[in-house]
């Protein structure tokens, strides 16, 4: 079932969503996606549901998020003028920023994601955590200096093969 969960805020757009990754702490084992099109992988986001998230022992799992805008140009502006941290289960993943992708034009807007894909985890739920903290006002006037946007959302990785779609 595809998902799309949004945090709106002040004209933008922070969104996540589910699509198509044990031992290792996050930070030593990341990348942006998985390692090839035949692995099973889930992506998860980092907002709350009512349930966990559900991810196979066998899944690499893709902690994703984006930010959507109306124009380029003021997603270009939020771009210039932010800092985005992010944990799974209290460990930070160094540099999340890295894991940015390009600006892209898309139905409601125009997106930018985020994607760290980890290796098949152990059974057990998992915190994703982010946090978006503005260094300067956005031209759209919503967003101030030293505003804050946290969310964090959980999943639950269960016994089994791996049921996602490799990407």
């Amino acid at each position: 079932m595809r998902r799309r969960q949004l945090l709106v805020n002040a004209g933008s757009v922070a969104l996540g969503s589910t699509i198509a990754a044990s031992g290792l702490a996050a930070a030593e084992s990341g990348r942006r996606l998985p390692p090839n099109d035949n692995v099973s992988s889930v992506s998860i986001h980092p907002f709350s549901t009512p349930e966990p998230q559900e991810v196979s022992t066998g899944d690499w799992i893709t902690h994703r998020l984006g930010w959507i805008s109306p124009t380029k140009e003021e997603l270009e502006d939020f771009l210039g003028k932010y800092e985005v941290r992010a944990w799974i289960d209290g460990e930070p993943i160094d540099d999340f920023d890295s894991y940015r992708g390009g600006i892209n034009e898309e139905e409601n807007g125009w997106t930018t994601y985020w994607r760290y894909t980890i290796p098949p985890r152990s059974p057990g739920e998992y915190e994703f955590k982010i946090e978006i903290e503005f260094n300067e006002d956005l031209d759209n006037g919503k967003n101030g200096a030293g505003d804050v946007i946290t969310t964090a959302g959980t999943y639950e990785v269960s016994p089994g093969g791996g049921r996602g779609k490799g990407r």
